[in-house]
């Protein structure tokens, strides 16, 4: 995985596009309680293959695609904590690979997010769409170049995702690498072809916001 001039946690720029609203938050963790159904999330999140086996064997768990309160199922909670293991192990047992949560969000963001690379590319293998984009158009192109994951967005790229794709602020992917300072990501999206004189909703093209981007301390 690689990322460029980025916390070890996904963070949004003050004044930037990454505001997601809804009660929704990028290090959102599964509610811990002793029900079955938050035994069969958290099972997901923390690796453990064998609880998952266990609880899908006993009929604790019928339905594999079973959602919590934010929406999510066990495959969301799996891309975000990145085991290739514990993803493939869900897909092989019917998880729906394009389910969207509360905010539209797919697997997929929530790996491309968090830079899961290896996540990303099975993801991929297994059907899913990297065109589908969030309850603000939003793609996992726009969150994997936001967070300076190139990997990610390199896979991503591969399989068809929308070079120009625009959120509701008309930003493209390469806004977010610029806004973020992720370069890597931006000479990489620029090599595909990226529209470098774009305008988002406030006229400003990426150049604007890779001036204004101030690299952490």
């Amino acid at each position: 995985m690689s990322r460029i001039g980025q916390e070890d946690s996904p963070t949004s720029a003050d004044g930037g596009y990454l505001e997601l609203g809804n009660g929704v938050e990028f290090n959102q963790v599964p509610i811990d309680d002793d029900t079955p159904l938050s035994q069969w999330m958290l099972a997901a999140y923390t690796s453990k293959i064998a609880k998952l086996r266990k609880m899908l064997r006993l009929r604790e768990i019928i339905d594999v695609n079973i959602r919590d309160e934010f929406g999510r199922t066990a495959l969301h909670w799996a891309c975000a904590s990145g085991n290739a293991d514990v993803v493939q192990f869900l897909l092989e047992n019917g998880s729906r690979v394009n389910r969207k949560d509360r905010v539209r969000w797919t697997p997929l963001v929530l790996a491309c997010l968090h830079g899961h690379d290896r996540v990303v590319r099975v993801l991929l293998t297994k059907g899913a769409d990297p065109t589908i984009a969030d309850l603000q158009k939003v793609t996992p192109l726009h969150w994997a170049c936001s967070q300076g994951w190139d990997l990610a967005a390199q896979a991503l790229i591969t399989r068809g995702a929308a070079i120009d794709a625009e959120d509701h602020q008309l930003a493209t992917p390469l806004h977010f690498a610029a806004s973020m300072g992720s370069m890597i990501c931006a000479q990489l999206l620029m090599d595909h072809g990226a529209q470098r004189d774009k305008t988002d909703i406030e006229g400003q093209t990426p150049l604007h916001h890779a001036v204004g981007y101030t690299r952490p301390l």
